[in-house]
């Protein structure tokens, strides 16, 4: 019985360390993979980088075929707890975002429209603001690659 009491005390110890272990003992884990494709194509919506579209004068986003996130450590995790001035006016904290994508964007030719596919590799820092929603650094625009 003794065995038993100590092995849930042990367990129970090491949760609450691993709850604690971020700053002021709340982990944020950052936004979800679907919140960063949820935003990512909302803000591809609005406008997408010239060469995805193959076209100067733009284009709309058809469709993405593959996306690849990958996200690190918050700014402030990286930052010793501390969020540079830069981002702490509106946000909580911020964490870079990498992704590979590939997709097809109807491009704006003189008089028509034509299919255009792409692929690169983006990146761009999401901000949790501090009524908890999540949003591109207003700073930051969609950084593209020059081809993949």
């Amino acid at each position: 019985m003794k065995k038993v009491v100590a092995a849930v005390f042990f367990v129970t110890f090491l949760a609450g360390l691993l709850a604690c272990s971020g700053s002021g003992g709340i982990v944020d884990t950052g936004p979800t993979d679907q919140q960063i494709k949820q935003i990512f194509e909302g803000a591809l919506k609005k406008s997408i980088p010239v060469n995805w579209a193959g076209s100067y004068a733009g284009g709309k986003l058809q469709k993405i075929e593959f996306l690849e996130i990958k996200r690190g450590k918050s700014i402030k995790q990286m930052n010793g707890g501390r969020l540079p001035e830069v981002y702490a006016a509106y946000s909580e904290d911020c964490w870079p975002v990498n992704m590979h994508v590939k997709g097809t964007a109807l491009a704006s030719m003189f008089f028509s429209k034509e299919v255009h596919h792409f692929e690169d590799q983006t990146s761009f820092v999401l901000c949790k603001k501090y009524d908890g929603t999540w949003g591109i650094d207003p700073g930051d625009k969609l950084m593209v690659s020059e081809g993949f």
